[in-house]
């Protein structure tokens, strides 16, 4: 992994030093899914556009790169999940999605 940082201009070893998100940030540039056979397949990015309009719901935030497997109340884990940045509404932090009304609530640990 440093050899590809250090491959990269100087500014941009900075960040990537500086975030330790590496693998986020080439997530987010070549978008990788597995396809059932392992071989890695090149998804095009979606790009938001800048006149997207916010979620309905209140409790979300829209994200470019969330996971295609968000865990929700009847599901609060997807262990096999391997698509990873899907730009779409997601809950905000302490909430989480229920799948009967769609909507994020207050997650509450029973």
């Amino acid at each position: 992994m440093q050899k590809i940082i250090r491959t990269l201009p100087v500014w941009r070893q900075k960040a990537l030093t500086i975030n330790h998100d590496l693998v986020g940030h080439l997530n987010r540039i070549s978008k990788l899914v597995h396809d059932g056979r392992s071989k890695p397949v090149c998804n095009v990015w979606n790009h938001i556009k800048p006149d997207h309009e916010p979620c309905p719901d209140p409790n979300a935030e829209r994200n470019t790169c969330g996971s295609a497997c968000e865990a929700t109340c009847q599901n609060r884990q997807y262990a096999n999940c391997i698509q990873v940045c899907v730009d779409g509404c997601f809950c905000k932090p302490d909430y989480i999605k229920d799948e009967e009304s769609k909507k994020c609530t207050a997650l509450r640990i029973v």
